[in-house]
């Protein structure tokens, strides 16, 4: 089965004023340039802009586009190019990387970008104080885990040093195939220290924030829009396109549908399956795979869930193919397994079936007969309908297999986000979307103590796997040692992974630099339009 990728597909509006009043009753003067504006469905209201507080897609939209990294996503396949670093030289063994900073870097206030930004924005990110939910993604540094988990106390010790303004050297606790990848994600793009410092929390208020991107937050309006415009000391200012951008916080997908039809947005992002049955033809349609996977976390640490042989059975007793042909409407793919088919060279080795009779047997072994009094459960998703089909035939699901009853409640992302960092819930809808092509994406996360660990499931020999595959240089035996991870996992069950999705969305066919990329990254910086 072919690996599926969401493309997020923008469509933008042009707009044009009235040209000015004639300068005499003789003679006209040229209407004035006025810049087109791209009006941009953004799902939901972002939690923070953050670079390295943020763990969302919706926050990543716009942090990536306002904050730039030492390298950015490519536009066509996301392989990291050029940014802030202008080059970089790796060492023989993998481990060191030096980094070289472009010059005419500039932060917003027209001060200079310098390496000493970046080793701070990543030290930050890891200090058990800032408790980053990301932080995770920087443990390829030296010490990095360490120091985030309090066993090393001094950040000197950490692997990333500013050897001078322009020079950043990387010291890794292990090669790291994919570590330039990683350079352009948003937990690694810099922050500046002083604004930081001064404002504390609420130094990415418009009126404080200070940022280094090819556009500048202007203003932000909670529930109405985000507005960024081209920050004019950006390095390469001149490429840059696309003067403004609005970013519209439209949770409801009928009322982004509406706005789209009547010209007052210009991408729809995400349509639903009942969306896509009836634009299924639209000219403007654009059917995009996307490297991710659909799941429900249980709270492993809450009984019944601190249970595997509950868990299973409540994973066994999903079908999936139902859900991907009847509610994805043929948008998605089922998937019963953790990491989605399709990355080069792994292959996974265990999935869970869709079994009911051995799913009720499984949960007569762990107490509870047929038909059960089953603990009161609930179970948590964000406000969409999208989210809302695939939980009540899921609860469907449970109810008529296993006579399990389960309460569904809904809630917007920004308290989603906290209530799962609490890891205060049963049951929790979750996703993930690959941070770079490499299984250990989806693995990482899982690791006994890591913030993205909502459900607090913990394995030592897990996680012992999951070291030795970091320490290991041979690509094959390396698959090998993620797939025996992966097949731990499974067995127990932390999660019920249901479907690998294929996003649609609508694109206006004008706009230029916008392709399908497998981890979703479109930076604006890129696009243009057509004349």
């Amino acid at each position: 089965m072919k690996k599926i990728i969401s493309l997020v597909v923008l469509l933008f509006s042009i707009r044009v004023l009235a040209a000015p009043p004639p300068a005499s009753p003789t003679l006209q003067t040229a209407p004035a340039a006025v810049p087109k504006v791209l009006m941009m469905d953004n799902g939901a209201e972002p939690e923070m802009l953050d670079p390295g507080l943020i763990a969302g897609e919706v926050e990543g939209n716009v942090v990536v586009n306002i904050f730039e990294g030492l390298t950015e996503y490519d536009p066509k396949d996301s392989h990291p190019v050029p940014a802030v670093a202008s080059r970089w030289e790796i060492s023989k063994d993998g481990r060191t990387y030096t980094f070289y900073l472009r010059k005419e870097a500039k932060w917003s206030d027209g001060t200079p970008v310098t390496a000493k930004d970046f080793e701070y924005a990543w030290k930050r990110a890891l200090s058990p104080a800032t408790a980053s939910r990301y932080a995770f993604i920087l443990y390829y540094l030296k010490n990095g885990q360490a120091y985030n988990e309090g066993k090393v106390k001094d950040a000197l010790q950490v692997g990333v040093q500013a050897v001078d303004d322009a020079t950043l050297k990387v010291t890794l606790e292990n090669p790291t195939p994919f570590f330039l990848s990683l350079t352009s994600f948003y937990t690694y793009r810099p922050v500046k220290k002083e604004m930081v410092e001064k404002f504390g929390d609420q130094w990415t208020r418009p009126e404080n924030i200070v940022t280094n991107g090819p556009y500048r937050l202007q203003s932000w309006t909670p529930t109405r829009s985000i507005v960024l415009v081209k920050n004019p000391v950006y390095w390469d200012a001149m490429n840059v396109k696309i003067e403004q951008v609005h970013i519209l916080p439209i949770e409801d997908r009928d009322t982004a549908m509406k706005k789209y039809e009547a010209g007052e947005s210009d991408r729809l992002w995400k349509m639903t399956p009942l969306q896509v049955e009836q634009k299924r033809n639209h000219p403007h349609v654009v059917f995009s795979p996307q490297n991710m996977n659909y799941f429900y976390m249980f709270n492993t640490q809450k009984p019944p869930f601190d249970n595997p042989k509950v868990r299973m059975a409540l994973a066994m007793a999903v079908d999936r193919e139902m859900i991907a042909k009847f509610i994805k409407k043929g948008a998605a793919f089922p998937l019963s397994t953790l990491i989605p088919p399709g990355l080069p060279g792994y292959k996974s080795i265990y999935s869970i079936p869709y079994d009911p009779v051995k799913a009720k047997q499984l949960l007569e072994e762990a107490g509870y007969k047929y038909p059960v009094s089953f603990p009161s459960v609930e179970f948590i998703y964000n406000t969409d309908p999208r989210h809302q089909s695939v939980a009540e035939a899921v609860q469907q699901m449970w109810k008529k297999n296993l006579g399990v009853d389960v309460r569904l409640r809904n809630m917007e992302w920004k308290s989603l986000l906290q209530t799962r960092s609490g890891s205060n819930f049963q049951i929790s809808r979750h996703g993930w979307g690959g941070d770079y092509l490499d299984p250990n994406t989806f693995l990482e996360m899982f690791k006994s103590g890591t913030s993205m660990n909502e459900g607090k499931w913990k394995n030592k020999k897990f996680d012992d796997l999951l070291t030795q595959a970091g320490r290991e240089q041979n690509s094959t035996k390396r698959m090998e040692i993620l797939a025996e991870a992966e097949k731990i996992f499974l067995q127990e069950a932390p999660v019920i992974p249901i479907f690998n999705e294929t996003l649609v969305n609508l694109v206006n066919p004008k706009l230029k630099g916008y392709y399908s990329t497998l981890n979703d990254m479109h930076p604006l910086k890129f696009m243009s339009w057509a004349e």
